[in-house]
């Protein structure tokens, strides 16, 4: 199990990769990239290989998020507010893994929560 300090040090080493390398990629934005960066690319890999290593139990193993089952069904105020709050951030490819729901249904529910916004507003 890492330290403290050893778990600062790999923080500050991914941070450093994701500004020095994955500021400037080619593939950092697009309908895509998640998987690319997850599956291609080595800058990727080594920030994955890091923050294994910050895992408390190495027993435990995390699942890719891209190889979660789908959510469906209705969703929670968290989901809806985290939706709203990112979408201008990222992907909605990106989303859609961090919601666990698949593009369409993101991209449905985003314009469905924004139309309710609009209509709110006025």
């Amino acid at each position: 199990m890492a330290t403290h300090q050893e778990k600062k040090e790999i923080r500050i080493e991914i941070n450093n990769l994701l500004s020095s390398e994955c500021g400037t990629c080619e593939y950092r934005t697009g309908y895509d990239h998640m998987s690319y960066c997850i599956r291609e690319c080595p800058i990727g890999r080594k920030m994955q290989e890091l923050s294994s290593r910050l895992v408390r139990d190495s027993k435990q193993t995390l699942m890719p998020l891209e190889e979660r089952p789908l959510k469906a069904g209705s969703w929670s105020k968290e989901e809806e507010l985290y939706l709203l709050n990112h979408s201008r951030h990222f992907s909605i490819a990106h989303l859609a893994m961090r919601l666990r729901r698949s593009p369409s249904t993101v991209t449905a529910k985003l314009h469905s929560l924004r139309k309710n916004q609009r209509g709110q507003a006025g």
